[in-house]
């Protein structure tokens, strides 16, 4: 299935107002608790020379000076960001409240996401009977994964520390944190969607999956793209530089990440679709000014009917704003 995605699929304008408020007032209650914040290192290379880059949302945004994953800090600590989870309006209301309309709009993304998996397993002779999703939502990638894998899925254990109740007989909903489940059980495969931009410390939570994978499972993940041209461009007013996105990886420093822990990287894509509809959206509002780039310009403007090449040159250079990795525990 490869059924184009548009920006009206997975972002509903009326929804996004009513998120967008609920997410000001927390980050309201979670500015209040500032003095508990902590610097953090990279993540990626644990570099700890970190250069100011910008701000947003009142927070810092600092770049790791040796490899350039860009990094919020100080963020909030591990006990603050559980408190977030359970405290969260905005979460809340998109795990309780969310409409069923916009619900059904965002299946394909879903269906596509599953379609991606399967072909890997294939690609690389992987069954992928036994898996494991670490941050599963609302649990809508395991339901399509499920519903139409081949073969057929056994077991399928959703790590996930906000409420979540699935009835599908293949699969367990964890409520923990993986690195704290003291089951030994191995699996063929481990999904992880848009998880890694919010995790404090990626290592043990990596180093679990490694050690739960068996030797030649895979890991497939995604995480925005901070090298992409939506969010350096748009920065502050990317969806992908949102306050619990304390990092921000690209494909060097990801690779760098995963390479250090000891798994195998066999792919890394940016196959985003939406980025250009992102920028226009912005443009189109008033809110972001190309004066001193011509050529951007014109693509927003009596060019915006190249807007597909354009999507695909971002796509092919590793430029899009969602990036996807596939790795390997060695065998």
């Amino acid at each position: 299935m490869n059924e184009k995605i548009s920006l009206a699929d997975i972002h509903d304008e009326d929804l996004e107002v009513v998120v967008q408020r609920l997410t000001a007032e927390d980050i309201g209650r979670l500015l209040v608790h500032r003095e508990e914040f902590v610097e953090l290192s990279c993540a990626a290379c644990h570099g700890t020379e970190l250069a100011f880059d910008f701000e947003a949302h009142g927070f810092a945004y600092k770049r790791c000076t040796h490899c350039g994953l860009l990094l919020l800090s100080p963020a909030p600590d591990a006990a603050r960001q559980l408190w977030y989870i359970a405290n969260s309006e905005a979460l809340r209301f998109w795990r309780e409240r969310m409409p069923q309309s916009v619900r059904g709009s965002r299946t394909k993304m879903y269906d596509e996401r599953a379609d991606y998996v399967r072909a890997r397993l294939r690609k690389y002779g992987v069954a992928g009977r036994r898996a494991l999703e670490i941050g599963a939502g609302n649990g809508e990638f395991a339901e399509a994964f499920v519903r139409a894998a081949d073969p057929p899925v056994e077991r399928m254990v959703l790590v996930e520390p906000q409420p979540l109740s699935l009835q599908l007989p293949q699969v367990e909903v964890i409520d923990s944190l993986l690195e704290a489940w003291p089951s030994a059980e191995r699996f063929d495969l481990a999904v992880s969607w848009e998880v890694l931009e919010h995790v404090l410390d990626p290592d043990p939570m990596l180093c679990s999956i490694l050690q739960r994978l068996k030797p030649g499972g895979l890991l497939v993940l995604s995480t925005p793209n901070e090298n992409s041209v939506e969010t350096r461009l748009l920065k502050g007013r990317s969806s992908n530089l949102l306050y619990d996105h304390v990092r921000l990886y690209n494909p060097r420093t990801l690779a760098l990440l995963l390479q250090r822990l000891g798994f195998e990287v066999l792919e890394i894509e940016t196959p985003g679709q939406l980025d250009v509809e992102i920028i226009q959206r912005e443009y189109s509002k008033g809110g972001l000014d190309l004066s001193d780039q011509p050529a951007l310009q014109f693509l927003m403007e009596e060019g915006f009917q190249f807007r597909a090449e354009f999507q695909s040159f971002l796509c092919k250079h590793k430029l899009s704003g969602h990036m996807r990795c596939v790795a390997r525990r060695p065998e």
